[in-house]
């Protein structure tokens, strides 16, 4: 036990202890060898427990190190894996509301192209239908005889309302100067009739008085 505590300098290096420990029992003959040779063996021991044990505190260390880094990368990640699924939630929004738009869009037209074909239909028919009534009265459809030749800007369809216009207006007129006349035709007949009554009436007179006297 006195070798043992004599192996444990508090203050000197760890690599001198084998060797301190070498000279205490080369001062001690009455000490046996074998008791020598064990402390010898625990003093080695002892030496090569606390280099494993340091070794093994060093390896902890950067062990934990990794790990923190392992770890803090790993927060970081995520943190970045939270942005960019707000980033993909907010790009999914904007691309269902474009979808959406361009549903509606394809819808308004297919509707104008509805609208078209069904003005077009009907413009194609109405000119047909005029280039016959253009063979049947070419005169009421003064439009129309030009038409394909007419100035860019000028509808042959509105032509063709402003004659067939003009001539009810024309029509009309005539109506009323017939009405008018037949108005005075009438207001002189009666005109006529009234005088003739007068006349009677005052060669009634006459004759009445004529008698009574």
């Amino acid at each position: 036990m006195k070798t043992m505590n004599l192996c444990r300098p508090l203050e000197r290096s760890r690599g001198n202890r084998v060797t301190e420990c070498v000279e205490t029992m080369l001062k001690k003959p009455s000490t046996s060898l074998r008791s020598r040779m064990k402390d010898v063996v625990q003093a080695a021991r002892q030496e090569e427990r606390q280099k494993l044990l340091l070794g093994f505190l060093r390896e902890r260390k950067s062990w934990e190190a990794a790990r923190r880094e392992e770890r803090n990368k790993i927060i970081r990640l995520q943190e970045e894996l939270k942005k960019k699924d707000s980033s993909i939630s907010l790009l999914k929004a904007a691309l269902d509301k474009k979808e959406t738009r361009l549903t509606q869009l394809k819808r308004d037209v297919q509707e104008l192209e509805r609208h078209l074909e069904d003005h077009m239909t009907s413009r194609v028919h109405n000119s047909r239908t005029m280039k016959k009534l253009v063979g049947r009265a070419p005169a009421l459809y003064q439009g129309l005889l030009r038409f394909g030749n007419l100035p860019v800007g000028m509808d042959p369809f509105h032509e063709v309302a402003m004659n067939l216009l003009q001539e009810d207006k024309l029509n009309e007129q005539a109506k009323l100067n017939q009405e008018e006349d037949r108005t005075e035709c009438s207001s002189e007949a009666n005109t006529v009739d009234i005088h003739m009554e007068e006349e009677e009436s005052d060669f009634k007179t006459i004759a009445e008085s004529f008698i009574r006297s």
